[in-house]
């Protein structure tokens, strides 16, 4: 016992001639072996030596939800149920507002019954009340920003200047438009279908012309009885099929 209380007595002492020059957050390594020694000391049932390591932990700055958990659990241990609700409520804010995920769950595996109970209960009620807290701050930033009008001046952006037109560019249409008599399309595709577009023209009535004698490919005259091709007559004993040229006989050829 003596042994283990001088050498908290020496961690103290190291932790206090380092914050002679620098704040206690600033030795991790210091604080963290002494709340490991605590740890230690507890799960061997020395929870005085324990009780005394994780409060030195505290008081010299040490900002682990753990140490206040098994600090807690050593007041509740003790009947102290004020002392732990106190010290279970301090490290529930530090794990619901911290950013840095340690395995708290895994570290408490071994406490159980009613006091772990009570500390889950107290655990959910700060993350609980952290988030609200997150959304409410969320909420008031949301409406300062869309109240507070922006005080900057608002400078329009350099427009885009159209291309000058060339001096050698004539308008067509720009005779009509000077005279007052510019055409306008008429969107009724239709509108004249139905006149009839020679309704402005005479109508005469066509030339007709007698052929003349010149005209006649025969010349006027009909062609003489000499100038049939086939000399007037139909040719005789040229029938292929006369009586003599018959290539049967006159005979049947087949048998009746």
């Amino acid at each position: 016992m003596m042994k283990n209380l001088a050498l908290t007595i020496a961690l103290t002492g190291l932790i206090l001639g380092s914050t002679s020059h620098s704040s206690a957050s600033e030795n991790p390594v210091l604080l963290s072996e002494m709340f490991g020694r605590g740890i230690h000391a507890f799960y061997l049932g020395n929870h005085e030596e324990a009780d005394d390591l994780f409060s030195s932990a505290i008081e010299h700055g040490l900002e682990d939800p753990r140490v206040f958990y098994f600090r807690g659990m050593i007041a509740f241990k003790q009947g102290k149920t004020e002392a732990a609700v106190t010290d279970w409520e301090k490290g529930a804010e530090i794990e619901a507002n911290s950013r840095v995920n340690r395995s708290i769950g895994r570290s408490l595996l071994r406490f159980q019954g009613a006091g772990r109970v009570q500390l889950e209960t107290i655990r959910q009620s700060a993350k609980l009340a952290a988030f609200e807290a997150a959304m409410k701050r969320s909420e008031v930033r949301y409406g300062e920003l869309s109240q507070t009008p922006s005080t900057e001046p608002i400078v329009a952006g350099p427009g885009i200047t159209p291309p000058p037109i060339p001096s050698d560019i004539r308008n067509p249409f720009a005779a009509d438009a000077a005279s007052g008599t510019a055409s306008v399309v008429d969107n009724d595709a239709l509108k004249n279908a139905m006149n009839d577009p020679f309704a402005g023209e005479a109508t005469a009535a066509p030339a007709t012309t007698a052929p003349t004698t010149n005209n006649d490919p025969f010349g006027g005259n009909a062609p003489a009885a000499g100038n049939d091709p086939f000399g007037g007559a139909a040719p005789a004993g040229n029938d292929p099929f006369g009586a003599g040229n018959d290539p049967f006989g006159g005979a049947n050829p087949f048998g009746n």
